[in-house]
């Protein structure tokens, strides 16, 4: 109990830090990963604080499993940009052509030059999974243009799919048909990646 009180502290303290770098505008740079700098990855920077700690740990695996598809797509290297800072994240969602609600999210996958951006304040292992996922999306799609369609069909129809899809649908409403169903896909294998679709 004591060292979940400690934990709390600590998270606590760290969050008024960012906070008060925000305001003082001390921003921590973005990290940006890619095949060529992953393996200098600082995993301590993170100590105490598992989330991150695993969100870090997982950036490596991304870049091995996703780069090829990412260079196939788009011809662009694969990179995965860590934002500390909330400002640093709503400015990259807002140069990706998001709004300031968008700048609430967790990550984002930027499929015309294959970048993942994750804003650590909010990111969950999930989404360590949703965000590369759009880029295998986009890769197949590119091999196969009805692959969203065929793959949104088949979620449809498992028992649970229907909420993801439902989900989804709300969460992006406004968005084209085609990138609310590309969501709802990514969203169902994190799911099952992280172990939470049940």
């Amino acid at each position: 109990m004591d060292n979940m009180v400690a934990e709390a502290k600590e998270k606590k303290a760290k969050m008024k830090e960012s906070l008060k770098m925000a305001v003082e505008g001390e921003e921590k740079p973005v990290q940006t990963y890619t095949r060529e700098n992953v393996k200098g990855i600082d995993e301590a920077q993170y100590k105490g604080d598992k989330n991150k700690t695993n969100i870090i740990k997982r950036v490596k695996k991304i870049i091995s499993a996703v780069d090829k598809l990412v260079k196939a797509s788009t011809e662009e290297e694969l990179s995965v940009n860590l934002h500390d800072s909330e400002k640093t994240y709503e400015d990259a969602v807002i140069d990706a052509g998001g709004t300031k609600q968008e700048a609430r999210s967790k990550g984002f996958y930027m499929s015309d030059n294959g970048s993942i951006h994750i804003n650590m304040n909010r990111a969950i292992p999930e989404t360590m999974y949703h965000e590369p996922f759009h880029a295998i999306l986009d890769y197949l799609q590119k091999k196969n243009e009805s692959i969203i369609d065929e793959f949104h069909a088949q979620l449809s129809k498992l028992k649970g799919g229907d909420e993801i899809i439902k989900r989804a649908e709300r969460i992006y409403k406004g968005d084209s048909p085609i990138t609310i169903k590309k969501e709802a896909i990514t969203d169902f294998v994190a799911k099952v990646a992280d172990g939470s679709f049940k």
